[in-house]
This record gives C-alpha cells, structure tokens and sequence, in this order.
C-alpha cells in the first residue's frame, strides 16, 4: 500500500466527472420534457379550437339558405381564431376549408365535406 503513487486522485476525478456528466444529462431531459409537454398542450389547445370550429361551423350550414354558394367568416375564439370558407358542391353537400390559428402562432388546416340533411362528416383532409 506505501506504492500507490496518487492512484486515488485521478480516480476520483474521472468518478466525479461521470456524475456531473450524469446530473448535466438528467438536467436537459428534464427540460426536454417541459417543452414537450408545453408544446402539447398547446397543440391540444389547437385540437380543440379546431372542433369548436367544426361544431360552429356545422350550426352555419344548418342555418344557411340554399341560396348562398360561397361564404367566408373569421370566428374569434378565446384561445385564438378560425378562418373558413364555405363552398356547396350540390344541394347536399358543401365542402369546407378552415385554418384554425391559436394566440400562439400555431396553425392547423383541414378542408371537409358535410352533408347537409344530417351535418354529417363525409370527408376530412388535414393540410400540412
């Protein structure tokens, strides 16, 4: 043991290091986390500015006149704002194309088709 010759100090320097590189990694996932789960709820936010959109929208056709073909409204929601314009393909059917925008710059497109009768959903593309 008189041999050692400073073994113990570079060993525990390496050892510390690791554990500080350790700590530093934990620290930035847990940050990564946070901003994910941020991004989420704004996202959901969106999601839901979107269905309140459809659902608004969907009351607009039931309420319209078979004479309007074209339409085009901005709905201001508490959480931001829909754009959508109404377009009737027939008698029956009317295509919608709406760009939801929340307070925080994120943006959601999707264009559908309803039925008119019974407000149903025929078809849904979302746009990217």
């Amino acid at each position: 043991m008189n041999n050692e010759k400073g073994f113990v100090l570079p060993v525990t320097v390496i050892f510390s290091f690791f554990l500080l590189l350790l700590f530093v990694h934990t620290i930035e996932l847990y940050k990564v986390e946070m901003e994910f789960g941020h991004y989420q709820q704004q996202m959901d936010e969106l999601d839901w500015l979107m269905q309140m959109a459809v659902t608004d929208i969907k009351h607009k056709i039931g309420s319209l006149s078979d004479t309007v073909t074209i339409l085009d409204e901005t709905v201001v929601y508490p959480i931001g704002q829909a754009q959508y314009q109404l377009m009737r393909l027939s008698p029956d059917r009317v295509n919608v194309q709406v760009l939801c925008t929340s307070h925080n710059g994120l943006k959601y497109a999707a264009e559908f088709i309803v039925s008119v009768p019974d407000m149903e959903l025929i078809e849904w593309k979302e746009k990217y």
